[in-house]
Order: C-alpha cells, then structure tokens, then sequence
C-alpha cells in the first residue's frame, strides 16, 4: 500500500469516528431536518464510439468489447440527504444517491450506481469547514466495475446574495481483477462560486474552476494525467419553466501516449447542458433536458461525440 493511501486511510478513519460521535451526539439532543427525491424518466442518446465516461470530471475510457451507444434509455434514481443542526451551528448531514439505468438496445452501458456521503460542519465566523468522507460502487453492464473512497474538505462563505467556496478531494479507485490496471488515486481542487440574481432576468450565476491529478496505482503513464476544468451555469425562469443552461471546458494531459513512439494522450472537451423544469404539483415536476458531450483527442481512439434528449418526472418528499 502506498504511503498516500495509507495517509488517506488514516484520516478518513479518525474522521470516521469524529463524524458517527458527533451524529449520535446531534441525534440524541436535536430534530433531524430531510430531504428526499425520487426521479423516473426516458430518453435517447447516441455517440460516435464506444466509450464510456460516469462523471463530467472523470476520465474517459475505451472499455473492451462495449458497443456503441445508441439508442432509447429508462433510467430509476433516488436522493436523499439528512442533517442535524446544533443551535452553535455544528452540522451533522448523512447523503446518499442510487441510480439505475437501462439502455435495451446498449446493454454495453447499462449502469447501476450507489453511494453515501457522511459529514460534519463546523462555523468558523461568518464561514463554515466542512469534513467528509465518501464511498461508491459503480456496475457497468451488469458487472462490478469500480469501488471509490474518498475524502473530502470544503470551506463555504456567504453574504446571502453570493456564496464562495474552495473544496479538496481525494479518492482511491479501485476494479475488479480483470480491470484493475485502471485501479488509480485521485486528487483535486475546485475554486466555485454562486451568485444570486446578477442581472436583470437572470436568477443564478455559478462559476467553477477546478484542477486535479489522477495516477495510476501501476505506473502506466497512458492511465495517468492532469486535468483542468472551467464551468458557467445559468438559472433563469421563463414560460411558467425553471430553466438552466451550463458549458464547461475540461483539458486533460496524460503522462504517456499507448507506446514509446507515441506522443502523451492530450484530451479536450466541451459540454453543454440545457433543462427546463415545469411544476405539475408543489412536490412534483416534470423537466427535459438536452446534453451534449464533444471530445478531441490527439488519439483517435477518444474522439467521440455524444448527444442525450430525456424527460425526468421528479417527486420531492
């Protein structure tokens, strides 16, 4: 085991202690506040090669023998979030997400994934500290693909109008035997802030910059890189709608091509999003969203395009 992981194991283990004491501590002398979403929806998505990419942040791969993507989807996920609040501002908050998705005509992509997120909060003057831990698993077409772990620090500071934050991470992936080359540590860093009513017309304004480093637990520097990351969100309501519109940039430099001869992997990568959500029920909504993914990459192995259209029935509990 390396000296990071080992460094890593030892933190979230005491954090791990600190968290579940403090959550018995605020279970026992405060009332839990929750939150609860569930959503169903269908769509269709198609890209121009087989692979596969479960976070706008993560890096894409080439997995063996996947087909691709092309066709209708359904897809089942549910979200849910309790916290306790001292009446000093401590905060103990217990996250955690289950998504479910089936593409009939793409088993290849098929996902299943859940994870759960403990935390705790501190104020610090008109600023809070947040320490958490993390843990995922994530099925790809029916079989175990990937198990993280991870820890997380965030500081926030708000004025009511404008929020700033900074937030560190760092995760260990691991596969199962037959893909564990892609086992890797990640680290990064995320500067964001969010803005309420900038302009005339325009609700929110969220900007994010984050930067991080992924390295292959093996060595192999083509599995290897350093990424930036820029992101703009937009939230405005027009026709009855809630409407949001986001484009980020992501560059990736990879430590090594697929061989000596070959110059490093380089990846660049656009996305776009645009949803509308409209109220059916003060608890239930309805929204369309438009994703679009381009990818240019100095291999032409990861050139890829990718389109998704969908529609999502959300109910909040």
């Amino acid at each position: 085991m390396s000296l990071a992981r080992q460094c890593l194991w030892a933190v979230r283990a005491a954090i791990g202690w600190v968290v579940w004491l403090g959550m018995a501590q605020a279970w026992a002398q405060v009332t839990p506040t929750s939150h609860f979403q569930m959503e169903v929806g269908v769509g269709t998505e198609s890209q121009t090669s087989p692979l596969f990419q479960f976070a706008p942040d993560s890096t894409i791969i080439y997995p063996d023998g996947a087909d691709r993507l092309d066709g209708t989807h359904v897809r089942t996920a549910l979200q849910g979030s309790i916290e306790w609040m001292s009446p000093d501002g401590f905060m103990v908050s217990l996250a955690g997400n289950a998504l479910l998705k089936r593409s009939p005509g793409s088993p290849g992509f098929d996902q299943t994934l859940l994870s759960v997120q403990p935390a705790v909060h501190f104020p610090v003057g008109s600023s809070s500290v947040g320490v958490g831990l993390s843990a995922q698993t994530l099925d790809v077409a029916g079989q175990h693909f990937q198990t993280s772990q991870g820890l997380q620090l965030d500081w926030t500071l708000t004025d009511g109008k404008q929020l700033w934050g900074v937030v560190l991470e760092g995760s260990v992936q691991k596969h199962p035997s037959d893909t564990s080359d892609l086992d890797s540590e990640v680290s990064s860093v995320a500067f964001l802030s969010q803005t309420a009513n900038p302009l005339p017309g325009i609700d929110g304004l969220d900007f994010t910059l984050s930067a991080g480093r992924e390295r292959n637990v093996h060595g192999y520097g083509d599995l290897s890189n350093r990424s930036a990351m820029f992101s703009v969100m937009l939230h405005w309501t027009w026709l009855g709608a809630s409407w949001t519109a986001g484009h980020s940039w992501r560059h990736a430099v990879f430590d090594a091509g697929f061989s000596s001869e070959d110059r490093p992997r380089e990846d660049r990568t656009r996305m776009l999003d645009l949803s509308a959500q409209w109220p059916l029920s003060p608890d239930r909504s309805i929204r369309v969203e438009f994703n679009q993914t381009l990818n240019a990459s100095n291999a032409r192995l990861y050139e890829n395009t990718y389109h998704q259209v969908s529609v999502i029935l959300q109910q909040t509990f």
